[in-house]
């Protein structure tokens, strides 16, 4: 406006046409820094699964990028204004100007240089407050919902709503997170089902039913197993091998939960068939660590302690693959039952175990566990621990099996005093009354046979429907032993002897 004023009407358009001209590089540059905002606020919006985590990067990519524009737009301005009014002075209207002032030069170009830098400043520093207050700041409390949701917490909502597009993103991170939790629950019903399904079948494969042999007065034997979780590693088995002897045993898997199960009823079910194949027990141990070795490629192992138990003459039979020392109650007195000590079961197929063999006498108890017994902890982080089981044993010498085992399971409870179950607890607890008790082993039996004949009597007669607990077949010399244990010959067999028994 002083070039206009210090011209005449001629030359007044040329002057107005360089003072413009002078603010066209400013235009430019402030033109490419809101075009390089929108371009970076544009991908900001469309990359929205990793925009918050580049946040404070983006910011000051933006910040440095709108400063380095500002004072390139700075020098080209000055630049291109020096070089303009170089021109215009050299001029005749230049020639006039500079004849009568040459401050008035100086002015205009100083003014011009200030008035740009106040501009471009105004603008940088609007441009920053906008995206850091309007932009940036939604953005980092988006992150921060974000932050708590990816770290599990589901029940989180998004609620940025200061504009149209935040409103837009907060619904639909809500809806993300909310069709998550539902499938989330789906899944977690439908593996609660599954579990449930397996544990029963878990617990289906334990005998469960006490007395086992209740025609049988020389032992009482009780057990129980509580698993960590739905399904659990330890097991237990018992069943009658012939006439006069019990085979039993307790084991635990490695691991816990599911893979530990599996390798339960595996281990459970050679033990089973190699116990009952008719070969010592040493060798029987042995045949079943061969069959868990083979595709054992996650290298699990199973801990157990077998035993056979001739009840005519109390003679025990027993190996450990690396269990925990049973313990056995004799004269009223508890005490520990340690000998030879094998390698676990599926850690080398070519292991060979050793069986030991001690008379128990009538009266006497004995008592097998697994490690969740005495690793059962408190809220301090303190173990039940073997000290405390054996004064709690002695403590309660009086007791049966069964009620042994609630005792035992009570005080460890009691212990734990609400404190997570850490591990399986399984105990087994056999008591041998010898072949004297009760008027004999074959008392017992033959009240047993007399019985079961009248209700056999009585079931042909057609006043009672399926005969009590069908799935056994009873005789006198086979006494609660499976069907499928028996083969068809000894069925027949045993038919014609129960005919004649009866008689």
């Amino acid at each position: 406006m002083l070039l206009i004023l210090l011209t005449n009407m001629n030359e007044a358009r040329r002057a107005f046409f360089v003072v413009w001209a002078c603010n066209v590089p400013m235009i430019v540059c402030n033109a490419i820094a809101v075009t390089i905002c929108s371009i970076v606020l544009s991908i900001m919006y469309g990359e929205c699964g990793e925009w918050h985590a580049q946040v404070p990067k983006i910011a000051t990519q933006v910040r440095t990028g709108m400063l380095v524009v500002a004072i390139m737009g700075i020098f080209a301005s000055y630049a291109i204004s020096r070089t303009l009014l170089n021109d215009l002075f050299r001029s005749d209207l230049g020639m006039a100007l500079t004849q009568e002032s040459e401050l008035v030069r100086n002015f205009v170009l100083l003014m011009s240089g200030y008035l740009q830098i106040v501009l471009l400043g105004t603008l940088f520093i609007v441009n920053y407050v906008l995206i850091r207050f309007v932009v940036v700041r939604n953005m980092w409390r988006v992150d921060e919902e974000l932050e708590r949701i990816t770290s599990g917490d589901l029940s989180v909502e998004v609620d940025v709503r200061d504009s149209v597009e935040f409103a837009s993103l907060s619904d639909g991170i809500n809806a993300t997170v909310g069709s998550l939790r539902e499938a989330i629950a789906a899944e977690g019903a439908r593996i609660e089902a599954d579990l449930a399904t397996a544990r029963a079948i878990q617990e289906s494969t334990l005998p469960r039913t006490f007395p086992p042999f209740p025609h049988i007065d020389a032992f009482d034997i009780y057990a129980s197993m509580d698993a960590a979780r739905e399904v659990g590693g330890d097991f237990y088995d018992f069943f009658l091998m012939d006439n006069h002897t019990l085979g039993f045993f307790i084991a635990d898997a490695s691991g816990k939960g599911i893979p530990a199960a599996l390798l339960m009823m595996e281990a459970k079910s050679e033990l089973d068939n190699c116990m009952k194949s008719g070969a010592e027990l040493s060798e029987a141990v042995g045949m079943a660590n061969r069959s868990i070795c083979q595709g054992n490629d996650e290298d699990m192992f199973v801990t157990a302690w077998v035993a056979t138990l001739d009840f005519r003459t109390g003679e025990l039979t027993c190996v450990n693959a690396g269990h925990n020392y049973p313990l056995l109650r004799r004269d009223g007195t508890w005490c520990w039952l340690k000998g030879v000590s094998g390698l676990f079961l599926g850690g080398l197929d070519s292991v060979d175990y050793a069986q030991e063999t001690f008379v128990m006498e009538p009266g006497d108890q004995l008592l097998l566990y697994t490690d969740g017994v005495t690793e059962a902890f408190d809220a301090h982080g303190a173990p039940y621990g073997s000290e405390r089981l054996e004064e709690f044993l002695n403590a309660h010498a009086d007791k049966n099996p069964r009620e042994l085992i609630h005792a035992l399971r009570a005080d460890i409870q009691a212990w734990a005093g609400g404190a997570e179950q850490s591990d399986d607890v399984t105990m087994l607890c056999l008591e041998y009354a010898g072949t004297t008790a009760s008027g004999g082993e074959g008392s017992g039996k033959r009240d047993y046979v007399v019985a079961h004949v009248e209700r056999l009597r009585e079931w042909g007669a057609g006043t009672l429907g399926t005969p009590h607990n069908s799935r056994y077949w009873y005789h006198p010399s086979v006494m609660s032993t499976p069907s499928h244990h028996i083969s068809s010959e000894e069925r027949e067999s045993s038919e014609t002897e129960s005919d004649t028994h009866e008689l």
